[in-house]
């Protein structure tokens, strides 16, 4: 859902912030787990 208009730029930051380290520790734990898809290199 779009958020442009409704919301101020210092959360437009926070929101960008967080969806980061969310994506960080997905990318973490499937190192961690072991998890292996299709579209890894490693």
């Amino acid at each position: 859902m779009p958020t442009a208009g409704f919301i101020g730029p210092i959360l437009s930051i926070w929101i960008g912030f967080g969806a980061g380290v969310v994506c960080y520790l997905a990318v973490v734990w499937k190192a961690k787990f072991g998890y292996h898809d299709a579209l890894d290199w490693i």
